[in-house]
């Protein structure tokens, strides 16, 4: 019998993915994710993995830094008081047939390094890591370095 090698693998904002804690899947309120999320070229959003995600009422997730933006423009379904819930395990594709219906997966605890998360630029980043924690989860940002090129 041959021998099979099998490769592990995890997100590279991941320090260690057995350290981390995730729940359920998600669904993803794709009319009330920002045009922002639209590859150039393309015509479909990409959320892509470690971007923080808040939950609204019926369950359904968008990033958090669209919250403001999705109570403007639909108030019966988000309060604009949502919160952050945790992180985006994979890229999410809108519209995609290899996509699971039961959702995507959400990081909710974790070591993660700060440089590697999609949403590391933003003001509020910072406030959002503490929602996540205020929620009852535990996140530590490390610094991520590459030493190779030494």
């Amino acid at each position: 019998m041959a021998r099979t090698n099998i490769t592990g693998s995890s997100p590279g904002f991941v320090v260690d993915y057995n350290a981390t804690a995730r729940s359920d899947g998600r669904q993803i309120d794709w009319t009330n994710v920002s045009a922002g999320y639209i590859p150039a070229g393309l015509t479909k959003k990409v959320i892509p993995a470690g971007t923080i995600m808040a939950k609204n009422a019926d369950g359904k997730i968008i990033p958090r830094k669209d919250v403001a933006a999705a109570f403007a423009a639909n108030p019966s379904d988000w309060a604009g008081t949502e919160t952050a819930g945790g992180f985006l395990v994979s890229n999410a594709d809108e519209g995609s047939n290899a996509m699971s219906l039961s959702g995507f997966g959400m990081f909710v605890g974790g070591v993660f390094y700060r440089e590697l998360l999609p949403d590391r630029g933003e003001t509020n980043f910072n406030d959002w890591i503490a929602e996540v924690v205020d929620a009852g989860y535990s996140v530590r940002l490390e610094t991520y370095s590459d030493s190779r090129a030494a």
